[in-house]
């Protein structure tokens, strides 16, 4: 005889812990597995030593990465394709193809659109590979394959659904080919295998279109192959649920005149629109809330002259409680007030309808009351749980969690026994109120049953997921549910990873959040992986957050998000040199330079970008370290932006004489100097020994060739002149700006001239010059205040905003 226990039962025999009914005087007081508080977890994972020389605790291991067998070759493949190298063997590729889907036939679950694409480039790899007289994967292989794409009962399918139709296209076209050709083969193994193989292979393939947006094309496969189809299905009901998924795949596109045209050819060969379509029909016309064309379903005349099923009748007034619609719904409360002989499902629904329709916890009790005394003596007999909780879920639908709440008292009174669905609904109407003391209730009194089909899962997911957006989340309640996932081996929702993702980088548990994504990353879309990328960007980018953290962060993030476009990473980048960080900042650009995939290396522009932060940052190590990037670099041939983005670095970092090294380079190129690459040179001589000669050597040049001499360039000139020690020769040009350039010299000018200056005597001079000729000028010089370099020279907080 086999023995059914819940998991809690076996849980408290593995842990030798007392076992509680909720019915047991003797209770625990608290049936609630205790789990220590998480606590910071240094990342190096290094053990203490105690003074007798011994390990308090083993060393924390990482966990190993979970993935699909056979995922690994075909990611490998990918990469290969993308970096344009050689590609692992047919073979390899064959083998791990065909682990890839025997795993997944034998422990079905959801592929995301990542996985997709991968499956897809290994198959189309190994046809561009394949041995016509000794193919690598077999039909039965192939249609295996088709079959893993289907989604299964409980799926909700979140991706884009487009590479799974181009998967099974490809797939579902090669398995003709097969098919005609064992066909004519006088073998009577392949023919036999020919006929099994072919009808199934259609029957997934038309599944797979309906399913995924495309009936029209799933209903014509099966038209053509009708008789194949009328053979091979023995069971009338397997037929008929093959058709009702076409046309639920009809509603679900709004699409009623596919709907009608799809009815008529099945009326021509003698299968009239019966209950059973209907029922699909007016289920996924009210999943989609569409109620107009749910009641004009519900309404059609069933051809085969019988009732529209109960199940069907329980959507339409559950969609008219949603929408409020209460002409639609008592038409239907009327017909079954109308039958001679209600059953206990035309009872339910009476029940919940007059509970929508606002009737009091009491006035139910009073029809609950009439409901058991008109099925005392039938099969059914009277209320039970099923009534309870079909009242619940109406209370749901409305948010009316008091009335629930009194539909559970009101179980309590029937003595009427709840069931797992009774506390998933609770669950349910407890989170909505952010009740989550509650909610934590339910989920314990749910551990003493066996829920099916992992109902559960979504809510506690749900659950996890409300708690940690609080702005101070209970960690060690979240680490009880996430304990509890982990042990039934449970898939983790995307935004469930996300969550328990942020909640770790603030507490620094780097191993934990190391944890997480072994387990879960792999079997995540593009999206949902951009989603958890994002969450490590946020963490990184939030200034208030400490540095080492953030760079923790960022490590974890470049090792597991490697698809992390340029873009991302040079916003990290900033963040760093922001920090004051530029080291942190140089080795993000050198994870760039380092990345397989060329569209992920750094192009000219980001070298600006980096070369722009190592001049604000005045790092001289840094600035050597990317200039070496650059001269290593075949990719990125230097411009004339670029130069100007190198030389403004190395005058930030006191090394004036190269930086107007780059200056010949740049005149002598093909696209020349820009105004601000003169502006640029001229301030690499402003500290330059004997800078005044290379300075009028450029001014000179502007002269010689005419070029317009903008109020910036002459006073960056000047500034130029002011770093020589010649202040006469400046206040000079400074008198005779306006006649030269066209305007006067303004705050800027002085500014830059004072900063340029050495010496308080002349920067005295200067002062005394613009107090008498530009005294609103130095008065608005005056606002912006002063700073001392290390040199103790006092110097004005001016920006020159020159731009490479």
């Amino acid at each position: 005889m086999s023995i059914h226990l819940s998991r809690s039962v076996l849980r408290c025999i593995l842990h030798e812990t007392p076992i509680s009914h909720r019915q047991c005087v003797y209770i625990a007081s608290s049936r609630w597995r205790r789990v220590a508080p998480r606590t910071s977890v240094d990342i190096s994972g290094a053990p203490r030593r105690l003074f007798w020389g011994f390990n308090s605790k083993p060393a924390r291991t990482i966990k190993d990465v979970d993935i699909l067998p056979g995922y690994e070759e075909m990611l490998e493949l990918d990469k290969a394709i993308r970096m344009n190298v050689r590609t692992p063997p047919p073979e390899k590729l064959a083998t791990a193809f065909k682990k890839f889907v025997a795993r997944l036939e034998q422990f079905p679950e959801a592929l995301p659109d990542r996985q997709v694409a991968d499956l897809t480039t290994t198959y189309i790899y190994l046809q561009s590979n394949e041995n016509e007289l000794q193919p690598r994967l077999s039909t039965k292989e192939l249609v295996s394959t088709l079959n893993i794409l289907l989604p299964s009962s409980s799926e909700v399918e979140k991706s884009n659904n487009e590479g799974k139709l181009q998967l099974g296209g490809l797939l579902y076209e090669d398995v003709e080919k097969r098919i005609e050709k064992q066909k004519q083969s006088d073998l009577v193994t392949e023919k036999t295998s020919a006929a099994e193989l072919g009808p199934l292979a259609g029957r997934y393939y038309a599944t797979l279109l309906a399913t995924y947006g495309r009936p029209r094309e799933s209903r014509d496969l099966l038209l053509r192959d009708w008789d194949q189809y009328q053979r091979i299905e023995q069971h009338h009901h397997k037929k008929l649920r093959m058709w009702s998924i076409v046309l639920k795949g009809f509603a679900e596109q709004q699409d009623e005149e596919g709907l009608l045209q799809t009815l008529d050819e099945l009326k021509t060969r003698d299968w009239p629109f019966n209950p059973f379509m209907q029922q699909y029909i007016v289920n996924a016309f009210a999943r989609s809330e569409n109620l107009e064309a749910a009641k004009r379903w519900y309404e059609r005349p069933i051809e085969t002259e019988e009732s529209p099923k109960l199940a069907t009748k329980l959507a339409i007034m559950r969609l008219c409680i949603k929408k409020n619609n209460i002409k639609i719904g008592q038409g239907i409360f009327d017909s079954l007030l109308e039958e001679e002989e209600p059953t206990k499902t035309s009872f339910d629904m009476i029940l919940q309808w007059s509970a929508a329709m606002g009737k009091g916890v009491d006035t139910i009790e009073q029809m609950m009351t009439v409901m058991k005394r008109r099925l005392e003596n039938t099969e059914d007999g009277g209320p039970d749980i099923e009534t309870i909780n079909g009242l619940i879920h109406i209370a749901n639908l409305r948010d009316d969690t008091y009335t629930a709440e009194r539909y559970m008292s009101l179980a309590h009174k029937w003595r009427i026994e709840p069931s797992a669905q009774t506390y998933l609904l609770q669950m349910e109407y407890r989170i909505k109120v952010n009740d989550f003391d509650g909610a934590k209730q339910a989920y314990k009194e749910l551990q003493g049953y066996d829920v099916t089909a992992k109902r559960d899962l979504p809510l506690i997911n749900q659950l996890i997921q409300r708690l940690a957006a609080q702005s101070k989340p209970d960690t060690e309640t979240i680490m009880q549910y996430v304990e509890d996932l982990i042990e039934r081996k449970a898939r983790f929702e995307p935004e469930t990873i996300a969550s328990l993702c942020s909640i770790h980088l603030e507490r620094n548990e780097m191993l934990d959040v190391v944890d997480l994504l072994q387990t879960h990353v792999y079997h995540l879309g593009d999206e949902q992986r951009k989603n958890i990328c994002d969450v490590f960007l946020r963490f990184i980018l939030n200034r208030s957050n400490q540095t080492a953290y953030t760079w923790d962060a960022y490590d974890v993030m470049r090792n597991f998000f490697t698809d992390t476009d340029s873009a991302t990473r040079l916003t990290i980048m900033d963040n760093f040199f922001e920090r004051r960080r530029p080291d942190m900042a140089t080795h993000v650009f050198g994870h760039m330079r380092q990345m397989a995939i060329m569209s992920q290396r750094p192009d000219r522009d980001a070298y600006v970008r980096c070369f722009l932060g190592i001049a604000n940052s005045k790092h001289d190590e840094a600035l050597q370290t990317v200039h070496n990037m650059l001269k290593l670099d075949a990719e990125v041939e230097p411009d004339t932006k670029l130069l100007n983005a190198i030389m403004m670095a190395y005058i930030a970092c006191a090394r004036p004489g190269r930086a107007l090294s780059y200056w010949d380079e740049i005149v002598y190129s093909r696209e020349g100097p820009s105004l601000s690459s003169i502006e640029i040179a001229l301030q690499a001589c402003e500290n330059m020994t004997f800078g005044d000669k290379n300075a009028r050597d450029i001014w000179n040049r502007l002269k010689k060739y005419d070029i317009e001499i903008t109020p910036r360039i002459y006073a960056a000139y000047a500034a130029a002149l002011a770093g020589q020690g010649l202040t006469e020769e400046v206040l000079a040009m400074a008198n005779g700006m306006e006649a030269v350039v066209g305007r006067a010299p303004d705050a800027l000018m002085i500014g830059m001239i004072w900063n340029a200056t050495n010496g308080e005597q002349r920067q005295e001079e200067i002062q005394n010059w613009a107090e008498s000729n530009l005294p609103e000028a130095w008065a608005e010089l005056q606002k912006l205040g002063t700073r001392r370099l290390r040199t103790q020279r006092r110097v004005y907080k001016i920006k020159r905003g020159v731009t490479p």
